[in-house]
């Protein structure tokens, strides 16, 4: 059963037609604009409008002569740990023969060097002692005169033997005394904040050519 009711139907044109928006309410906007200014007049939006200032952090100078101190000093507790705990194990198992013992002794002991070798301007013939580059002696790796870690190095890892490298290791250990005698030398010191500098310079200069080019240590990284 369908009702009939007598009210009339209106179409969807009579809504459009008669539609009409409603009032503005200023009241309402008011109050809209009266928020609005009070949160952003509060003081947490004024916190996180204002931009912090940046923190300036005051670094002292250091005087140079100072660092050079610190430096020498720092440089003769590497090296003495050089000698007892690397170099003179080293030393020793070249002389027993025991190529795992030197191959072991050889590694950090190289590593350890390093981190003293930016003050060999002040020692270059001493330094070669201990560190010299085959391509820097005449006749490469055939001189007799050519030793340090890499003559070493060579004869541990390239020829598999411990033949020479005892008579290498004792020059290399006379070399560290002699250079242990420089850097606790305090009165009169060859270290100088010039030479510091230009031995930088100098060996970044040679880290980005020939050490890279030549590789200083190929037999050890090969074989390790």
């Amino acid at each position: 059963l369908v009702k009939h009711t007598n009210q009339p139907t209106l179409s969807s044109s009579h809504y459009r037609s008669n539609r009409t928006c409603p009032p503005p309410r200023p009241m309402k906007a008011m109050m809209i604009a009266f928020c609005s200014c009070l949160l952003l007049s509060s003081p947490i939006a004024a916190c996180q409008a204002a931009p912090s200032p940046r923190r300036r952090v005051q670094v002292e100078p250091v005087p140079l002569d100072s660092a050079v101190t610190t430096t020498t000093s720092k440089a003769a507790k590497a090296v003495q740990a050089l000698q007892d705990f690397y170099i003179t194990p080293l030393l020793v198992a070249c002389r027993t023969g025991d190529i795992e013992a030197a191959r072991d002794a050889w590694v950090p002991a190289k590593g350890t060097w390093a981190t003293v070798e930016a003050l060999s301007y002040a020692f270059p013939e001493t330094a070669a002692d201990i560190n010299a580059r085959a391509y820097e002696v005449d006749g490469g790796h055939t001189n007799p005169e050519f030793t340090g870690f890499q003559r070493v190095e060579m004869e541990l890892w390239g020829a598999n033997t411990t033949a020479s490298c005892a008579a290498v290791t004792a020059v290399m250990d006379e070399a560290a005394t002699s250079v242990l005698g420089l850097l606790n030398n305090g009165t009169s010191t060859p270290f100088t904040a010039d030479g510091h500098l230009r031995s930088l310079v100098a060996l970044t200069e040679d880290m980005l050519t020939t050490k890279f080019s030549q590789m200083e240590a190929p037999f050890s990284l090969v074989h390790r």
